[in-house]
C-alpha cells in the first residue's frame, strides 16, 4: 500500500477483503482496491472514480461520492445492510455516473505535475507518477538543471519537504 492518497498522507488503513482496504487520511478518505479487484468493477464505475481521484486513476473511491461502488460490486465483502445502502446511493447519483462516462476516458500513464521551489521560490515544474517513492522523487528533483543552479556550491541540502500531490520544496 502507498503512504499517500488522492486525499493527503496515508493514515491508517482497514482491510476490508483480500484487495480491497479502507485508507483514512487526517481528513478524508476511501477505498483502494488492487488491480485484480479492478478487473471486477464495471468500467462505468471506474471512469466515475478516475474522474473524483483527482488523476490517481480508477483503484480510489472516495467515501463521499464513489465508494458506494464498492460494496455494490463486491456484495459478498460488506453487510446486507451496506450493500443495499449502496445501490441506492448508486441508483440515485446514476446521472453523475453518466455525465463522468461521456467525458474522455481517464488517461492510462497516472502522472502528475508538482512545482519544485528551491527556498521558497519556486524554481521548475517536474512530471511524475502519482505514486513515486520520495527517495525517487528526490533524485529527480535534485537531478534538475535548473534547481541545480540554485543550490550551493557544496550541494548540500538541509531539507527536503513534499507535500504530496501539491509541492516540493528544497531548502538549501
Amino acid at each position: 500500500m502507498t503512504k499517500y492518497s488522492p486525499w493527503g498522507a496515508v493514515v491508517d488503513t482497514d482491510p476490508v477483503a483480500e484487495g480491497i482496504e479502507f485508507v483514512y487520511t487526517a481528513s478524508h478518505g476511501g477505498y483502494y482496491i488492487s488491480e485484480e479487484r479492478l478487473k471486477q468493477v464495471p468500467q462505468r464505475l471506474q471512469n466515475w472514480a478516475a474522474r473524483w481521484a483527482k488523476g490517481w486513476g480508477p483503484q480510489w473511491y472516495e467515501e463521499d461520492c464513489c465508494a458506494a461502488a464498492i460494496p455494490a460490486t463486491f456484495p459478498d465483502e460488506f453487510s446486507t445492510d451496506s450493500v443495499v445502502q449502496a445501490k441506492i446511493y448508486l441508483a440515485n447519483f446514476d446521472w453523475a455516473i453518466e455525465q463522468a462516462n461521456a467525458e474522455v476516458p481517464f488517461p492510462e500513464n497516472h502522472t502528475i505535475t508538482l512545482p519544485v521551489q528551491v527556498n521558497g521560490k519556486v524554481r521548475g515544474n517536474i512530471e511524475v507518477a502519482v505514486d513515486i517513492a520520495e527517495e525517487d522523487l528526490r533524485g529527480k528533483v535534485l537531478a534538475m538543471e535548473n534547481i541545480q543552479r540554485f543550490l550551493p556550491d557544496s550541494r548540500e541540502i538541509r531539507r527536503f519537504i513534499l507535500v504530496p500531490g501539491k509541492i516540493v520544496n528544497v531548502v538549501a
